[in-house]
């Protein structure tokens, strides 16, 4: 299982609450965006510190996020796609994660379920990597609330793409600070 702190460092969007999931994907027809290179990544923001991570991209035009800090664990990681949406700043797109268990044995990953959750965010593309929104339930109820969505221990479930959607495009008109900063090396 997947250690809180890299949960912490990528997705802890449950760990830390008030974040806006889905039961399964709400893209998975969808075509990612590549905005990266493959190569090692420093996160900065939240409450732990500066996180290192290796990034890189997979056949399916995801990427893999793998933490390379000395007290991550072994074989966890995350595989996150960049999606474009109508709405939001040029430079910003919505982000979709989800855990991945087992991935330094031979055979790879464990299979991603279908029902498995999937995370949401948005992350503005900068000369030096990104900028990165959590979205919060709390925080952000003014993006949920109008479609129905609220908090429920911690999180906000969607159901649907247009609630998502429509939810990322008023929280990207905000002008909301992002929460973490990716410095691309």
């Amino acid at each position: 299982m997947m250690t809180v702190r890299i949960f912490a460092a990528l997705a802890a969007l449950v760990m830390l609450g008030g974040c806006w999931q889905a039961d399964g994907s709400l893209y998975a027809k969808a075509d990612p965006v590549a905005l990266f290179h493959d190569g090692m990544v420093t996160q900065t923001g939240g409450k732990d510190g500066p996180r290192h991570f290796a990034l890189a991209h997979a056949k399916d035009g995801s990427y893999r996020l793998t933490g390379t800090d000395k007290d991550d664990e072994p074989g966890e990681a995350i595989s996150i796609r960049f999606l474009s949406l109508r709405g939001i700043p040029e430079d910003m797109y919505l982000y979709e994660a989800v855990s991945l268990s087992h991935c330094n044995r031979p055979s790879g990953c464990d299979a991603v379920k279908p029902d498995e959750p999937r995370y949401y965010g948005l992350v503005r593309k900068t000369a030096t990597g990104a900028e990165e929104i959590r979205p919060d339930c709390k925080r952000d109820r003014a993006a949920t609330e109008p479609f129905g969505i609220k908090e429920k221990s911690g999180v906000c479930t969607f159901t649907a793409r247009d609630g998502i959607e429509t939810g990322m495009i008023i929280l990207a008109q905000t002008g909301r600070k992002p929460d973490y900063i990716w410095r691309m090396k």
